[in-house]
């Protein structure tokens, strides 16, 4: 993750783009999971879903001109002929970035495979002609909204002390969406919830007054993803549960998603189903095949 000065860089780096540069980035960056609508949002968005500096300065988006008009607010001389690769050099020590093994050479003529392209389109212009197989995209996408999902549902958790990445709302989700809750603590509770307030106010609840934190595996075997013809996405996560210092048990849940045309195409969920169970965090979680996939994660 980034250091407070890195961020704090960052964020002066993306006050420079244009507003339709920086709303492209962000949805680039949070492959479209977050609807963002201004220009402060959007560089929160981006911020909190870069890993690392060069990650984000690589990028194809992330212009020569923006980087060396960064470095002259910051009244640090670099030639007006400088190639990206020695900008973004300069600005990762201005940050105080570790860069000893980061390999920038490939960015000589800024023509870096990055995330703004299409997966496929990184095939084509590289991996092609060597005939190494695209990645799985579904996984791809399963396995980073894991990560948006479950890292901005638990920074609602009193007990951690942090403050909240962004807002856990109903514009997240459709506003149709369904919640199934299934706990066996061993009594077995089952509990749904339609609509899009009624599902964030219980998800949120787990967190925010039950104090439970979710441990996604983020192993290959943990999270999967499931494209339907028509364009559903299903996503299976598994994990632990966790309160303080105990390991309460396992949870399984599955979300369906939906791209929504009247909010930028981006992402929504459309139904999610949570299962819970007390158990020893001994028990690797893993999921089942897809057949078994389907049936769990039905709506």
């Amino acid at each position: 993750m980034l250091s407070e000065r890195e961020k704090n860089g960052c964020k002066d780096l993306l006050k420079l783009l244009p507003e339709d540069e920086l709303l492209s980035l962000a949805d680039t960056v949070t492959n479209r999971m977050i609807v963002v609508q201004s220009k402060n949002e959007a560089i929160q968005a981006i911020v909190t879903y870069t890993e690392n500096p060069q990650q984000l300065l690589k990028r194809r988006k992330m212009k020569r001109e923006h980087l060396f008009h960064y470095l002259a607010n910051s009244t640090t001389a670099v030639s007006a002929t400088a190639e990206k690769r020695i900008l973004v050099e300069t600005v990762m020590k201005l940050w105080g970035t570790n860069i000893a093994g980061v390999n920038l050479a490939e960015d000589d003529h800024d023509e870096v495979q990055d995330a703004d392209q299409p997966v496929n389109q990184q095939v084509v212009n590289g991996l092609a002609q060597q005939n190494v197989p695209a990645p799985n995209q579904d996984q791809v996408l399963a396995e980073q909204f894991t990560g948006w999902f479950y890292t901005m549902l638990n920074s609602h958790n009193p007990t951690l002390g942090q403050t909240p990445t962004e807002e856990f709302g109903a514009s997240h989700f459709f506003t149709d969406c369904k919640l199934k809750l299934h706990c066996v603590t061993p009594d077995v509770i089952q509990e749904e919830f339609d609509s899009a307030p009624l599902v964030c106010q219980r998800l949120l609840a787990l967190v925010r007054e039950e104090c439970l934190i979710f441990n996604p595996n983020t192993g290959a075997n943990g999270v999967k993803g499931i494209t339907e013809p028509h364009g559903l996405v299903i996503v299976m996560v598994c994990g632990t549960i966790h309160k303080l210092n105990m390991c309460l048990g396992m949870f399984e849940q599955s979300f369906g998603l939906v791209r929504d045309p009247q909010a930028q195409n981006n992402w929504k969920i459309k139904f999610t189903n949570l299962k819970m169970q007390r158990g020893s965090e001994h028990q690797v979680q893993a999921l089942p095949g897809s057949s078994a996939m389907h049936a769990i994660a039905a709506p």
